[in-house]
């Protein structure tokens, strides 16, 4: 798959005019998006997919005498999202049976099109917390082992080389694992935020928090914490995001 903070796109479509107008529609009002090729046919559309692997495919239902359907049957590559886009209203029904994010009739409105591309972001978001949800950590309790999984922990305290783990069911742990450790384990989930030197929080259970000096914020199980000063645009950035 091609690696961008955008979503590489591909559009298929057999007018060249219907393509660029496209395209500008897309450079223009979702930023979010990367056209990294076109396609005007059903054998370029195979092969640029299976090549480029990208995430999302604007598909135009008629291709010249052939059925774009036809590409989706060919592929090698399946990991993409689609939004059909179509002159013949009669081709919804079909389009959403392959589970097609959205399905825009030409000509393309531009509110049709946002609407669409958020639609994807929003498919996409909730895919990748239910993803991050069953992220776990393994800890060692005399002889028994727990599983935690990260949507189970509110926060973690730094105890020198050990680390106390606060979870959802009012249970601590201390685990012979450094703060350092542990959040690096969970780094590729975004609402574990580093607060101050000592203690990480998983942001998702913040309870509230002020916005004038000092920076607090109190978690679900009570415990109000003080924002170090460099750490606070990023609790602020995750909490305006989310």
């Amino acid at each position: 798959m091609i690696k961008s903070e955008k979503i590489s796109t591909v559009i298929i479509d057999d007018e060249y005019f219907a393509r660029e107008i496209l395209k500008s529609l897309l450079d223009s009002n979702c930023p979010e998006l990367e056209v990294v090729a076109q396609a005007t046919d059903v054998k370029s559309a195979i092969e640029i997919i299976n090549n480029l692997k990208p995430e999302l495919l604007f598909l135009d239902v008629r291709l010249s005498n052939d059925n774009s359907f036809e590409i989706l049957n060919e592929l090698e590559y399946i990991d993409y999202d689609i939004i059909f886009t179509s002159g013949h209203g009669q081709y919804g029904v079909d389009a959403f049976k392959v589970n097609a994010v959205d399905f825009i009739l030409k000509p393309i409105d531009v509110d049709d099109l946002t609407s669409a591309v958020q639609k994807l972001i929003t498919k996409r978001r909730n895919k990748s917390l239910i993803e991050n949800s069953s992220k776990t950590l393994t800890v060692h309790i005399n002889d028994k082992v727990k599983i935690i999984s990260s949507s189970e922990i509110i926060r973690l305290l730094a105890q020198k080389n050990y680390t106390e783990i606060y979870t959802t069911d009012n249970t601590k742990y201390l685990v012979p694992k450094t703060l350092s450790d542990i959040h690096l384990h969970f780094s590729e989930l975004s609402q574990f935020i580093r607060v101050k030197k000592c203690s990480v929080i998983n942001a998702k259970y913040i309870q509230s928090y002020s916005k004038v000096d000092p920076f607090n914020i109190v978690m679900i199980d009570g415990c109000e914490i003080e924002i170090s000063r460099r750490r606070r645009s990023e609790v602020l950035s995750f909490l305006k995001n989310n």
